[in-house]
Parts: C-alpha cells; structure tokens; sequence
C-alpha cells in the first residue's frame, strides 16, 4: 500500500497505477478486476475494514467485490445510479455510451454479478462554491 494523504492509501493493482483500489480509514474503495481479490486481501493485511464502497459498476472497479465483501464480513456500498447494474453484472458504459454498443474498455463481470443486493445505496451531491 502506498499512502497518498493521512489515513487514505492505493493498493495498486495490475496493471500498476492503471487499475487501483484505495482504503479511506477502514472503507475500502473499489475492487479492480475478479483476479484482483487475493492482491487487495494480501495488502490488507488483517486491517479491520468496515465496509466497501464501489465507485461505479464496471469490471476494472467491482470485479472482486463479491470475494472481497464475503471474506472480509463487510457491507457493500454503491450509488444509486449504478446498483441495477451492478445486479444484472452489466458493466456501466461511459458517459454518452450504450451498455450494448462494443467498447474495448468495458469488461464484463464474467461469471455472474459480483453482487446482488448492495447494503447501502449512496447519494451523491455536487457542491458548488459561491
């Protein structure tokens, strides 16, 4: 694990630097890809994780949360936007983007869903500086 601010780290995974994961105080974010799961745990390390939250539901960000949430015991977060998605084990499609349209960059989950029934749907809201 790399630390980039106090209590926020990067778990880079493989490729380095290109898929990450990170761990904001005991949240662990993201997932990288299925294969990822035994890298992330090792870099772990028998820390206490709380929860996990997904980013978004794409291949590369929540492919070893299923693996991930059931080791550890812990709850699985995603926006709201992403979680029908994410049950489906349909990967997000970038902004402007069918899901069906062919995209290199989108992988699919591969065997199944990670996940089927996230514990916490999230809400995010912009906030602009007046």
């Amino acid at each position: 694990m790399h630390g980039v601010a106090e209590d926020v780290f990067q778990l880079p995974l493989a490729p380095r630097n290109a898929i990450n994961a990170y761990l904001l105080g005991d949240v662990l974010v993201d997932a990288g890809l299925r294969s990822s799961a035994q890298r992330i745990l090792a870099a772990l390390g028998g820390r206490t994780i709380a929860a996990h939250a997904i980013t978004h539901a794409d291949a590369d960000h929540a492919g070893a949360s299923r693996r991930i949430a059931e080791t550890l015991g812990v709850e699985v977060w995603i926006g709201a936007g992403d979680a029908d998605a994410l049950a489906a084990g349909v990967p997000v499609a970038p902004a402007g983007r069918a899901v069906g349209r062919p995209e290199p960059t989108l992988v699919p989950f591969g065997h199944g869903p990670p996940l089927r029934d996230p514990a916490r749907l999230l809400a995010f809201t912009t906030y602009l500086a007046r």
